[in-house]
């Protein structure tokens, strides 16, 4: 992973943390949540043009098997029919973005 730590990237994704990060020129987000009991992971592509369906992904499971959801994500398919792993020495994390008031988002780092 380019920017940054593959271990704490995909650690914090357990947690649900947001992260934003490049590949290929393509702007990625991912987050989680919990509600009613359920863990949801989704990713979405951003930019440069948005995915055609919205979420580009996402797995929703048990409280107590989190986990899997972030498995399943690291198994997809997701970049070019490459996994998380096998595109991972491509991907650049970059904190998030700003709005400069103009709808133009700037990454931060």
């Amino acid at each position: 992973m380019i920017n940054g730590d593959v271990k704490e990237f995909v650690d914090r994704l357990y947690y649900g943390d947001e992260r934003w990060f490049l590949y290929h020129g393509a702007r990625y987000f991912i987050q989680g949540w919990v509600k009613d009991r359920e863990f949801t992971l989704v990713i979405d592509r951003i930019a440069p043009e948005p995915a055609s369906n919205y979420p580009l992904w996402q797995d929703v499971q048990p409280m107590d098997k989190r986990r899997e959801a972030v498995e399943n994500f690291l198994k997809a398919p997701l970049f070019g029919g490459k996994t998380f792993w096998e595109a991972e020495g491509e991907i650049v994390w970059v904190d998030d973005e700003i709005d400069d008031g103009c709808g133009n988002l700037w990454l931060k780092k």
